[in-house]
């Protein structure tokens, strides 16, 4: 009468070797490794991660891994690039055995659910419950179409640099408000959030990390949650005030980050809509490029660089994901 865990006691790990002959072209490859990440995946049949490896003539290789969300976040990604890179380095003594790991994943996750079980984040429960009290009410962003009914995934990427002065202005005023560029950037995408929907109440929702404990910093699996952060700025105010009212607002939203979202979903009055998002439509992200470390990227024979795709799924009407490279 209640889910249970089956661990499989190995997996083949089903990596596809690919010889750049094999491709029409070199410039076959992009379209290629689009088609092959953007590939869903049935849940019913493990694993949830596929691979593959494109060997080009010059020495070069492209290394595709695409993983299910259910079973890794963003910090996941970051520890299995250093972990590849030091196999293929030969330093596999960087790399915990599975029997010295002291903590994994389905110790977090039954941790997680006796906290819970146990009555535990009372004062974390009653925060977020005042944080939709009243009620938040979907924002209609200027759209050319009429809101399917269809709850959809369909979407695109559009990719901006932003200009060198503009990213020196956000790190100077980061700075000044003793805070950090995501904080700004958040700030900005509430004001003008405002300006767009001509409401003064603005809800967007951004990821955390959830590793609150020294011995989760190396795991590899789904930790994190997901956060709401909901402001009523004074697009009036200067950048700085606007900037330092976020920064506060984030500091007391952090203190109840391990929350479980879905419980706040779970708890909230909030009206439920079909073919769309539960209790927000914009996500904001930001991230360090993903890379191996810089001991790594040093030596001669060997450097990681990111591969950028083109993605056709969408999981919120709006996310803005930014990356500091």
């Amino acid at each position: 009468g209640e889910p249970r865990q089956k661990i499989l006691e190995a997996v083949q790990s089903g990596l596809v070797i690919l010889e750049e002959n094999d491709l029409l072209s070199p410039s076959a490859v992009k379209p290629y490794v689009e088609a092959f990440m953007n590939e869903a995946f049935t849940l019913d049949s493990a694993p949830p991660i596929k691979s593959n490896l494109v060997v080009f003539q010059q020495g070069k290789s492209l290394f595709n891994l695409s993983l299910h969300h259910i079973i890794a976040d963003g910090e996941s990604t970051k520890i299995i690039i250093n972990e590849l890179a030091d196999l293929y380095m030969q330093r596999p003594d960087h790399i915990p055995a599975d029997s010295h790991v002291e903590v994994s994943y389905k110790d977090f996750a039954v941790w997680e659910r006796n906290t819970i079980g146990l009555g535990g984040h009372p004062s974390s429960k009653q925060y977020w419950m005042d944080v939709l009290t009243p009620a938040p009410r979907h924002k209609s962003l200027l759209t050319d179409f009429v809101r399917s009914q269809d709850y959809s995934f369909e979407g695109k990427t559009v990719s901006y640099l932003i200009p060198e002065n503009i990213a020196q202005g956000i790190l100077n005023l980061a700075e000044k408000a003793e805070t950090t560029s995501f904080t700004v950037l958040l700030t900005l995408i509430h004001i003008l959030l405002r300006k767009e929907t001509h409401e003064a109440d603005v809800l967007t929702a951004i990821p955390f990390s959830n590793r609150l404990h020294p011995k989760l910093k190396n795991q590899i699996g789904y930790l994190a949650n997901t956060l709401l952060v909901r402001s009523s700025l004074d697009i009036n105010d200067s950048p700085y005030a606007c900037v330092d009212t976020l920064k506060t607002k984030l500091l007391q939203t952090f203190k109840h980050a391990s929350y479980p979202f879905e419980l706040v979903v779970e708890n909230s009055d909030v009206s439920r809509e079909i073919g769309r998002n539960a209790l927000f439509d914009v996500f904001v992200s930001y991230n360090e490029e993903v890379t191996a470390d810089e001991e790594e990227t040093q030596h001669t024979d060997f450097k990681v660089v990111p591969f950028d795709i083109d993605s056709d799924v969408s999981a919120f009407d709006i996310a803005f994901n930014f990356t500091c490279t």
